[in-house]
Parts: C-alpha cells; structure tokens; sequence
C-alpha cells in the first residue's frame, strides 16, 4: 500500500507492508459452560520504505534517497510513525482496514 504524509515540513510518500491477523468471536458458552470472550482483528506493519520525500526546495524520489545515509533513519521514522497512527486507530488504520476487507471480499 503506498501512501503519503507530513512529518513536519516534510512529505513523505511511504510504501507499507503489512499482516493482517484476523479477530476471533465470541462463544458466550462452551459445552461445559465457560466462554471465550474473543479477540480483535490486530494489524503487524512489517516495512515501511519511503519511496519519495519533499519540501519547500527540494524533490528527492526513491533512487535519489538511497544515496544518502540518513534515509535508513528516515525509514525508521516514517516506520515509527506509520506503526503509531495504526494502533492508536488514526486515518492510516481505518485505510488498512478497507483494504483488508476489499481483499476479504475479492477472496470470496
């Protein structure tokens, strides 16, 4: 999935991969009367690579970032960033969310 945001007066456009787990349901009793209160859908992002970045006076794309040193650390921080918004259920979770239930559907 590729997308784009700010990390304060820079953009930076990310391609993010990412596990899916599925929930469990709840079983409000079992046979000898116990019950699982089940368990959300959760979502592990595996890799996030910045693809591009830009600002007020520059343009760099994926090929023109690999020459510096600093882009490792902008990964980082773009993978900390992504792995935030996720699991504090921001704009990026519910995008991933709808992604996951398209490719739920496709599935079927």
């Amino acid at each position: 999935m590729e997308t784009e945001f700010d990390l304060g007066n820079v953009f930076v456009t990310v391609e993010i991969e990412y596990k899916i787990w599925e929930g469990e349901p709840m079983v409000m009793y079992d046979p000898d009367g116990g019950g699982y209160p089940g368990s959300p859908a959760e979502i592990d992002i595996l890799v996030v690579s910045v693809t591009s970045v830009s600002g007020e006076t520059y343009d760099l794309n994926a090929e023109q970032l690999a020459k510096h040193e600093w882009a490792g650390d902008l990964d980082r921080i773009a993978f900390d960033h992504v792995d935030k918004n996720v699991h504090e259920g921001g704009w990026l979770a519910d995008h991933i969310g709808a992604d996951a239930a398209a490719a739920e559907e496709d599935w079927r």
